[in-house]
């Protein structure tokens, strides 16, 4: 059995929050209030049962607006793999959103309330947003997360909106890492240079003239101190914000411990590569989440060129919320089967107003 506390300014809103988190047949155990600052406090408890898998008709759309889409919103998340106190609060944030309305503009709505969202693309993907110029941005994480590939994509995207642009490797560990980078940025024709030292580095990114300069770095293991001192090494001398790039499908205690140890060298934006091939997120939603870490951009495809198909997309809570909604649309709450029915039980402790 599941315990949760929920506070409101009202008995009714609070029970409310209960129903909207944990359904119709949750169990009261206890209301307690008004307390200090004026909130009534009810803890409920539900039983743990088996999630109903639902089969998603192809022909359903979402945005067909409905009077009650919090069930279709539980299940999506769960779905997704979010839960805990996450999903608590984005329901919570849903429930509030005047009906009727769509299910992806309800969950975007409290997306928008949770998450912070600051892309560097433009909204159709094809160039960078203006207000990142003269930026120096480096581009960390695991090995094999995607970083050469999207510092390609970032490049090819400064050119599309007339933006000067270089590029720049400290990846000299792998073999071929270097020489992977500047085969890319040849063909997108400007060149790439190398960096082999924390000092080279810093040299190359103060005399960089250029509105966008993009470091492509060496994958590192973020539980290897050693590893992580010598990145953060690199992105001080850089004066860069560091962006990490993480692959979407990473077990959720390790994407949550991954990201607190990005976050320590600064990290405060992030872009979610191989979303085409993962369709929970909910670990990177909490891993995010947990460590105030904001969205930037996905990486739907591998494709660099043209831009306009390149797989590099500005993330929003409308766009976030239809990758955790089931593709291609939405089952409506009416096609959801009914949560299965449990014995209901005396409330255990009254909240007598009296007392």
């Amino acid at each position: 059995m599941q315990l949760k506390t929920f506070e409101a300014p009202t008995l009714d809103e609070a029970l409310q929050r209960v129903r909207t988190v944990f359904g119709n047949d949750a169990l009261i155990v206890s209301t307690d209030g008004p307390r200090k600052g004026g909130l009534v406090r009810v803890t409920a408890a539900r039983e743990h049962h088996e999630r109903v898998h639902v089969s998603t008709p192809a022909a359903a759309e979402n945005g067909i607006p409905v009077s009650d889409p919090i069930p279709l919103l539980r299940y999506g998340l769960a779905d997704s793999g979010v839960d805990g106190d996450l999903a608590d609060r984005l329901l919570v944030a849903a429930q509030n959103v005047l009906t009727p309305v769509a299910p992806a503009v309800a969950l975007a709505a409290a997306f928008d309330g949770v998450f912070r969202f600051r892309p560097l693309t433009t909204g159709d993907g094809t160039g960078l947003l203006p207000g990142n110029a003269r930026r120096k941005l480096m581009l960390v994480g695991p090995p094999g997360a995607g970083k050469t590939v999207t510092a390609a994509k970032l490049a090819a995207r400064a050119q599309a909106s007339s933006f000067s642009v270089r590029t720049a490797t400290i990846d000299t560990r792998k073999t071929g890492g270097a020489a992977h980078l500047e085969a890319l940025a040849a063909h997108l024709t400007i060149g790439t240079n190398i960096a082999q030292s924390p000092a080279e580095l810093e040299a190359l990114a103060s005399g960089s003239r250029s509105d966008f300069t993009i470091i492509d770095s060496f994958g590192v293991n973020p539980f290897d101190a050693d590893d992580m001192d010598e990145l953060g090494a690199y992105i001080e001398a850089a004066h860069a914000e560091p962006i990490i790039i993480l692959p979407a499908g990473i077990e959720a205690s390790d994407a949550r411990e991954m990201v607190a140890r990005f976050v320590g060298l600064g990290c405060r934006r992030a872009i979610v590569t191989r979303i085409d091939l993962t369709r929970r997120l909910g670990s990177l939603l909490t891993a995010f989440n947990d460590n105030r870490v904001d969205f930037c951009d996905v990486s739907v495809s591998p494709d660099i060129l043209p831009p306009a198909h390149g797989g590099l997309r500005p993330l929003n809570p409308v766009a976030l919320a239809r990758l955790v909604l089931p593709d291609p649309g939405l089952v409506r709450p009416e096609e959801l089967p009914p949560e299965p029915k449990r014995k209901s039980a005396p409330v255990i402790k009254a909240w007598n107003p009296a007392s």
